[in-house]
């Protein structure tokens, strides 16, 4: 997977303006599509060593540059006391023929260093192993954002335009609102980055900044 490092912690700022600019010329603003941190969880997409730790299989350079932001999404999530979802991409049966493993030639194995979290889930928060792009698939989130009494979604993590648009778009369809963190996400170029944010203010979520949110906790 070819992977450029698209930003730097000190670029991030103008990057942001870049993206926003972008959306704003393309997307008509929705004032009323709002995140109410009341009504949502925090849903951290395969934030794994295989991404996101320089030595992984698949690492993404960008991650670096959103990283800290992420943290801070994290830590300001938790002491809203909202809760915090964790999901890792990872094959219990990576000699078994799958559609990933044939698109990819290669898989994440469920015990491989690559795929352990790089930022750990607290003791109490949902963390679940997956083994395709949405992280609603065969696993139990749904399930425990109702529990929850969760009506929205906040969605960071790698990559953009993969697993977290994916996971994205299903939030929706399930008639969970989403809303993206920008700068707490990366994809292995920035285009796909881009075109994925672009995407999904055009059909289906809010896009905001880690700032915003945490301002919105507020």
């Amino acid at each position: 997977m070819r992977a450029e490092n698209y930003a730097d912690p000190a670029e991030m700022e103008q990057k942001i303006q870049e993206w926003k600019s972008m959306i704003s010329r393309h997307v008509r603003p929705r004032p009323h599509w709002r995140l109410e941190p009341s009504r949502a969880a925090l849903v951290v997409v395969d934030v794994q060593h295989a991404f996101c730790d320089p030595a992984g299989s698949h690492h993404l350079p960008a991650f670096s540059a959103v990283e800290d932001r992420l943290k801070r999404l994290v830590h300001a999530w938790r002491a809203y006391r909202r809760p915090v979802a964790w999901t890792r991409h990872a094959h219990e049966s990576p000699g078994k023929p799958c559609l990933h493993g044939d698109f990819w030639g290669s898989l994440i194995e469920a015990f491989s260093p690559d795929a352990e979290f790089h930022l750990a889930p607290f003791p109490g928060e949902w963390a679940e192993r997956k083994e395709t792009y949405d992280a609603f698939f065969g696993t139990a989130l749904e399930a425990y954002l109702r529990q929850q009494d969760c009506t929205q979604v906040v969605v960071a993590g790698v990559l953009t335009h993969l697993c977290v648009e994916t996971t994205v778009r299903s939030a929706f369809v399930r008639g969970f609102a989403p809303f993206v963190a920008m700068d707490a996400c990366a994809a292995n170029l920035e285009i796909f980055h881009q075109n994925s944010l672009l995407a999904m203010a055009s059909g289906f979520a809010g896009i905001l900044t880690v700032q915003e949110i945490i301002d919105a906790c507020r």
